[in-house]
């Protein structure tokens, strides 16, 4: 049996490294930190377009 060394080319697909974003995103939504914040603190929506746990929830996404 001959060993055959070919390689697959797949030229059409670009490989994306996210990094921990996704991860990190998820276990904020899984631990309500957005909700829990929009709870806790008192705020505005007629004036706010941006809720203030979603801007935590971005803080803590960036960090």
């Amino acid at each position: 049996m001959k060993n055959s060394n070919k390689t697959f080319e797949m030229p059409y697909i670009t490989t994306v490294n996210p990094g921990a974003v996704p991860v990190i995103t998820m276990l904020c939504r899984t631990a309500k930190i957005g909700e829990i914040v929009n709870q806790m603190v008192e705020w505005d929506e007629d004036r706010s377009k941006i809720s203030p746990g979603l801007l935590i929830e971005s803080l803590i996404v960036c960090i």
